[in-house]
């Protein structure tokens, strides 16, 4: 049975490395493949068999796609706040750390794919990730994602 795995394991690794456009666009279908054969997990057959086909859109069209007009409202929102205040509050606040503060309450990063989610508007379960399930951290506690080509080189982290 073991021996059966790994001959199923290097086969749906093989396909996953094939997939070099997904690879180059770090497309969430395939982060969450990654993840699972690199801690030595089979992936369904079916997530293997969707790599036959393109993706229908980028990653970098999905993201916009997700965050929609965040930016001109965070732009706006932070503008306003910077403006309104007192002369040497604004002095000592940068816009930066307005927008860091801001990006801080507003936005949800998935864990597995990095995809950067707005907290209000759209229907999306704000749980996990629509692309490939991983969950979602609040801006402040999101982790560097290593990029789709590390992960499928490195050792498991423990």
């Amino acid at each position: 049975m073991e021996e059966r795995h790994d001959v199923m394991w290097q086969q749906q690794a093989r396909r996953v490395l094939a997939a070099e456009a997904d690879i180059d666009d770090e497309h969430p279908r395939l982060c969450r493949l990654a993840a699972g054969l690199v801690e030595g997990h089979l992936v369904s057959a079916a997530a293997i068999a969707a790599l036959d086909q393109p993706a229908e859109q980028t990653r970098t069209e999905i993201q916009q796609r997700l965050i929609g007009d965040f930016i001109a409202k965070r732009t706006a929102t932070i503008t306003k706040a910077w403006t309104s205040l007192p002369r040497r509050e604004r002095r000592r606040t940068s816009v930066g750390e307005l927008t860091e503060a801001y990006d801080a309450e507003q936005l949800l990063s998935c864990e597995s794919c990095a995809l950067v989610y707005p907290i209000h508007g759209g229907d999306a379960d704000r749980d996990h990730c629509e692309f490939d399930g991983g969950a979602l951290a609040e801006w402040a506690q999101r982790s560097v994602v290593p990029p789709i080509s590390v992960r499928l080189v490195a050792p498991p982290q423990a």
